[in-house]
């Protein structure tokens, strides 16, 4: 039973793009992480300073 758990979440996670297979008897909720829109906006901040620190130079 481990085994069977084990190789179906390395297909799962993966996703071997020539692997028509799925993981035997695999049940899960796939979960997506949203990024926090405050470190996007300090990303995109950071970036604009950059430039405008290359530009001054």
């Amino acid at each position: 039973m481990l085994i069977a758990t084990m190789e179906a979440l390395l297909i799962e996670s993966v996703e071997p793009a020539q692997n028509r297979r799925r993981g035997d008897d695999f049940r899960a909720v796939e979960f997506l992480q949203a990024v926090d829109p405050d470190i996007e906006r300090n990303q995109i901040l950071q970036t604009i300073r950059a430039f405008e620190r290359r530009l001054m130079s």
